[in-house]
């Protein structure tokens, strides 16, 4: 049921942008690609904060979309030429699976973790590309590491009812859990999109 719906989601928010308009002229909301990502990241969000778990049917569906969106773009003749959508072209999005999937492959092979982040970042390198998926995996990393570090500092230092053992045990302790990475891509994107915010952490595009 899951993978059915994973399917029909995205066909018919693309029906509906299509008949209806994406969003204003000119923004990011006006490409269909940004809200197929945004959609891939609020469903995988929710179920990584309610499971702890980032699902298959969720980031298989969307490498399958990004795909179909570069087959089909290889055929389509637009007004103005060049016009993909906001899709990255092929080169760029394979670029951009491949930089999301070594860099969060790293990642998980050093600091553990889930391996549906791996899958998630090299699908969303094929909606965005290297250039912004590089601006987007800074801004989530950041942000994770922040609250990450607080989070293992608290359990270090101001544990309620401390462990046995020294700060170096209770930090080897808390750094094990594993943190919810998939609401830090989304934050991460929302910054990417935000000129202001984006400007802020000195990343925004010239």
């Amino acid at each position: 049921m899951n993978w059915l719906v994973a399917w029909l989601a995205p066909a018919l928010l693309l029906a509906i942008g299509w008949m209806v308009g994406f969003g204003p002229a000119g923004s990011v909301w006006a490409n269909p690609s940004s809200w197929l990502v945004l959609l891939l990241l609020l469903v995988v969000t929710a179920t990584d904060l309610s499971a702890r778990r980032i699902p298959n049917w969720a980031t298989y569906t969307a490498m399958a979309w990004g795909a179909l969106a570069q087959l089909m773009l290889a055929f389509y003749r637009a007004d103005p030429p060049g016009q993909r959508f906001g899709f990255p072209s092929l080169a760029e999005a394979i670029l951009g699976f491949l930089l999301g999937f070594v860099v969060f492959l790293f990642l998980y092979t050093v600091l553990g973790g889930g391996a549906g982040d791996v899958k998630l970042a090299g699908a969303m390198g094929l909606f965005l590309g290297p250039a912004a998926l590089g601006e987007v995996l800074f801004n989530t990393t950041l942000l994770a590491g922040l609250v990450g570090g607080l989070w293992v500092l608290k359990k270090t230092l101001l544990p309620i009812h401390p462990p046995a053992g020294d700060w170096r045990n209770r930090a080897r302790e808390a750094m094990r859990g594993q943190l919810p990475m998939a609401p830090f891509f989304l934050a991460g994107l929302l910054i990417h999109w935000t000129p202001g915010l984006s400007g802020w952490l000195g990343l925004q595009s010239r």
